[in-house]
């Protein structure tokens, strides 16, 4: 889960699951992480 921030204050949360045990790498953390930033 990745939090979703606004002037500093959580508003929310980004949950992002799969159907296949530790699918997600580090690259794919970076990539969620800008996608939450561009969101706030």
């Amino acid at each position: 889960m990745l939090p979703l921030v606004v002037s500093g204050q959580i508003i929310g949360m980004l949950d992002i699951d799969s159907v296949e045990y530790n699918h997600f790498d580090s690259e794919d953390e970076a990539g969620l992480k800008a996608l939450t930033d561009g969101l706030c």
